[in-house]
C-alpha cells in the first residue's frame, strides 16, 4: 500500500511540474507563433504599444520611421529574450 501511495505521489508531482513550464513558441511559424506568445505573455503587446505611443509613433500611411507596428515587433522581441 505504501509503495502505491509513493508511486501516485511521484506521478502527481511530475505531472504538475510539466504543466508549469512555458511553451516554446520558436517552434511555430507566423500566426501560430503570435498566438503562442499572446497565450504566454498576454499583456506584452499592449505594453509595447503603449511605449510606442508615448514615444510619438503612430500607425498609418504617414507614420515616420516605420511607425508603430515595427516598434511593437522589436519591443516584443527585446522583452522575450
Amino acid at each position: 500500500m505504501r509503495t502505491r501511495t509513493v508511486a501516485v505521489w511521484i506521478f502527481a508531482c511530475s505531472a504538475v511540474s510539466v504543466t508549469a513550464h512555458a511553451e516554446d513558441c520558436r517552434q511555430y511559424f507566423g500566426g501560430q507563433r503570435r498566438e503562442c506568445v499572446a497565450r504566454n505573455h498576454p499583456d506584452l503587446e499592449a505594453k509595447c504599444r503603449e511605449e510606442g505611443i508615448k514615444m510619438g509613433l503612430s500607425e498609418g500611411r504617414r507614420a515616420s520611421a516605420g511607425g508603430l507596428r515595427p516598434y511593437i515587433g522589436a519591443c516584443m522581441q527585446r522583452h522575450l529574450r
